[in-house]
């Protein structure tokens, strides 16, 4: 579960209330410790000035690669800390007490307090920390369940009767447009279930280059980014572009594609590139059927893995 605040400015708030506040209140994005924590939720937490006090099973905010989690210890080995998300395929890993900022010990939730440090709570607290391994066991089973419906969705999705039942039900119109900054909260969402490496981005809203929203009914469907290359200022990259599984064979990733292109174009852009990963035919097939062609010349400043393809479009 993420804490959504630049790294600094986490740690100026949290050093200024350490000794002027007995606790205060963050709002939560992610699903990782559901349903004990909800994404949207608001919890209180208390800043630890001794984090080795900190016992088997509370819920816990500590810092990890730059970023804020709120995750559960499990247990403590050594002179470390191991902590999970309740429903996470994977432990954390060894946290230091220096990482550790503060407890959780209360969740709001539909104006109401939820206190995890009741007994019927701590015990429940410390029941799920004795038997992370099978419930990481059930969490692994349950994605892969999850992973089989989408691909079933994704085939059923190439059917006629498929595109027709859900225009009937989600709504034909699409727009297109530019992302606004009331839109943050829909893209992290959004992000944080398909690419939570993208979170950067979401968050320095002024960039060089723009992000484009498919929006129907008020709600995100689908969302991408482009931008110039840092070298070549005549190259623009997209990069994130990702379609909610309900709303995928409407188009979408089409149609966001082609005003992306389109609004590069008008700014100056020569080409356009993308790396897209090699086994992914779906959206392979999407950029070729857009004008994109394999090149395997591209600047040193991308990192690239063995299964990512590289494609370029010349505007």
């Amino acid at each position: 579960m993420f804490l959504i605040c630049p790294r600094q400015e986490f740690y100026d708030l949290y050093k200024g209330l350490l000794d002027k506040a007995e606790s205060f209140r963050i709002q939560v994005k992610g699903g990782s410790m559901f349903p004990f924590i909800r994404s949207g939720d608001w919890i209180e937490v208390f800043p630890l000035k001794e984090p080795l006090n900190v016992k088997k099973g509370e819920i816990i905010l500590f810092v990890k690669e730059g970023c804020f989690y709120v995750h559960r210890l499990i247990r403590k080995k050594g002179g470390f800390f191991v902590t999970k998300g309740d429903f996470s395929s994977y432990e954390d890993g060894n946290i230091t007490g220096k990482d550790i900022l503060a407890k959780v010990l209360y969740v709001q939730r539909n104006n109401r307090n939820i206190r995890l440090d009741s007994r019927l709570n701590r015990v429940i607290s410390l029941a799920i920390a004795n038997c992370s391994f099978f419930i990481q066991l059930g969490v692994i089973f349950l994605r892969k369940a999850a992973s089989l419906a989408f691909r079933f969705i994704s085939l059923t999705q190439s059917f006629k009767i498929y595109r027709c039942l859900i225009k009937f039900f989600v709504g034909k119109h699409v727009i297109i447009r530019e992302m606004k900054l009331e839109d943050k909260e829909q893209l992290r969402d959004l992000y944080l279930v398909s690419m939570p490496d993208i979170m950067d981005g979401i968050l320095n809203f002024d960039k060089d280059g723009f992000w484009l929203i498919a929006e129907s009914k008020n709600k995100i469907s689908g969302a991408m980014t482009i931008s110039k290359s840092e070298k070549d200022r005549e190259l623009w990259l997209i990069f994130g572009l990702v379609v909610k599984p309900l709303f995928r064979g409407q188009g979408i990733g089409e149609n966001l594609v082609k005003e992306a292109v389109k609004k590069a174009k008008a700014q100056g852009a020569a080409r356009i590139g993308l790396f897209v990963n090699r086994s992914s035919n779906a959206a392979v097939n999407l950029y070729k059927k857009a004008g994109f062609i394999a090149n395997d010349k591209f600047s040193q400043e991308f990192e690239t893995g063995k299964n990512e393809l590289y494609l370029l479009l010349d505007v």
